[in-house]
């Protein structure tokens, strides 16, 4: 890995390759499907998707990443606290592999994942960094930072960061230092203040069809309509207007119907739940080569049309298209999740909505702060101040709603 200003002056310059300007695209993707998907409201996506190069790190550059990130390559320590897994159906043995969120089954590789982005320089409101951190688990001894040069161009510009000389470019600067000391050995350089990792990022003109885009009035409203046709609670709820939801007409019940599931859809659990798995699944099964959804890591937005998306933060895009299908099947029927619908007490988030000539706004507040305090609980735990996961205790929802410690 690099290890001081030379090296890391080098891999900026072969990360540069990866580079794509505003006239070309680095390695476009085009999915074009023969025909329009009919079982959900597909629609198709134009724009950029971003995501972090790890396949272009060298072997010492990747036992780095993970010694950061445990949690993003290897399997999670879930298997070591709960051996079964309780589903509307029965309870199944734990298998030890985590599903990653709507991927449907365990063959949809990795790199199918990608944050959206506003332009072709890759600026994606900081999403990739947020997702990533996720990933981040103090057993590692590591406390990682994440500078992304596409998205905190301000910052870099100003010299708020010691990577001025990266400005302009598409990398992901991972600067890490360490929780106890004596840990760094040869990776700590006297030439730099933290020890650093550059990571390529790949950004890809997008043009995809048969997506189903959560961005969308449409698709929010035919979900809602989904899960409330299935679930008693959901239905009962909307119909009663639980606080918090859109005042006015039952007309606006599918709106409410969405605002219901957001809690859900941002599980903060790694890779999601069962419902995450379901939905996925279902989608794979009936042509979507793609969906775009809410992160679960920070605050996002969208003011759109059923047509147009206007202005959006903190979103993702999974890819369907050309993966492994063997595994998936014949859909099984959407269910609701088990055994309750999730609230944004319970995350600790705010839903706000609205109207603006015919345009439908969404903004989700809460998610950042929620994942710094779990920034903090790991922090603790590693000072053994904190309790570790278990049974009766998941850090995960504890720390949505309990305030961070000063």
């Amino acid at each position: 890995m690099p290890t001081s200003v030379r090296q890391i002056r080098a891999a900026i310059e072969r990360s540069h390759r990866t580079r794509p300007t505003p006239a070309h695209f680095s390695d476009p993707l085009a999915v074009q499907s023969g025909k329009a998907a009919k079982s959900f409201p597909a629609t198709r996506l134009k724009g950029w998707i971003k995501q972090a190069a790890t396949d272009l790190l060298s072997p010492d550059e990747i036992a780095l990443f993970d010694a950061c990130f445990p949690q993003f390559r290897w399997q999670s320590d879930m298997g070591k606290v709960f051996d079964y897994l309780v589903t509307s159906k029965g309870a199944f043995p734990y298998e030890g592999s985590r599903p990653r969120r709507y991927a449907g089954g365990p063959d949809l590789l990795r790199s199918s994942y990608y944050t959206l982005c506003t332009d072709p320089q890759g600026d994606d409101n900081s999403t990739l960094a947020w997702e990533l951190m996720a990933y981040w688990d103090s057993d590692s001894a590591l406390f990682p930072g994440l500078v992304d040069t596409a998205a905190h161009r301000e910052e870099l510009s100003n010299g708020h960061f010691d990577f001025a000389c990266l400005a302009g470019g598409q990398f992901l600067i991972l600067y890490f230092s360490p929780l106890k000391r004596g840990l760094f050995g040869r990776w700590r350089s006297p030439r730099v203040k933290h020890g650093t990792l550059v990571i390529p990022l790949r950004v890809r003109g997008a043009d995809c069809s048969n997506v189903f885009d959560l961005r969308l009035p449409k698709t929010q409203d035919w979900l809602a309509q989904q899960y409330r046709s299935i679930s008693p609670s959901l239905s009962r709820a909307i119909e009663d207007k639980r606080p918090g939801f859109p005042e006015g007409p039952m007309s606006a019940v599918l709106e409410a119907g969405f605002q219901f599931l957001i809690p859900t859809l941002l599980d903060p659990h790694l890779g999601g739940s069962l419902f995450h798995l379901n939905l996925g699944k279902w989608l794979r099964a009936n042509g979507c080569n793609g969906m775009v959804y809410p992160s679960a890591r920070r605050n996002f937005r969208v003011d759109s049309t059923d047509d147009r998306v206007y202005e959006f933060a903190g979103w993702n895009f999974v890819l369907y298209a050309n993966s492994i299908v063997a595994d998936v099947g014949s859909a099984e029927p959407l269910e609701p999740p088990f055994p309750s619908w999730l609230d944004g007490p319970a995350l600790g988030i705010q839903v706000c909505s609205g109207y603006d000539q015919g345009r439908r706004l969404w903004e989700v507040l809460g998610c950042e702060e929620s994942e710094r305090n779990y920034y903090n609980y790991q922090h603790d735990k590693f000072l053994g101040k904190a309790p570790p996961p278990g049974p009766f205790f998941d850090p995960r929802l504890e720390t949505r709603w309990r305030p961070a410690k000063s």
